[in-house]
């Protein structure tokens, strides 16, 4: 359902709304799915905004780390 939900959220066009709804799946799904359906999920996930920022989070962290 959580990966059904997150398919329905990709479709609406307000970003802001869409990255909310995504995020809050995210959290709820982090503590009742298994690791087979985290990893489903994670792949249904991978092409939105959401995934995007924390793609863009971890690389400034790795810099951050990188000149320390």
């Amino acid at each position: 359902m959580a990966i059904d939900a997150v398919e329905l959220a990709k479709k609406i066009e307000n970003e802001d709304e869409k990255t909310y709804i995504i995020g809050t799946l995210i959290g709820i799904s982090d503590k009742f799915l298994t690791e087979e359906y985290k990893n489903k999920l994670k792949r249904v996930i991978r092409m939105t905004k959401i995934a995007e920022m924390l793609i863009q989070e971890g690389k400034a962290e790795g810099k951050v780390e990188g000149k320390l």
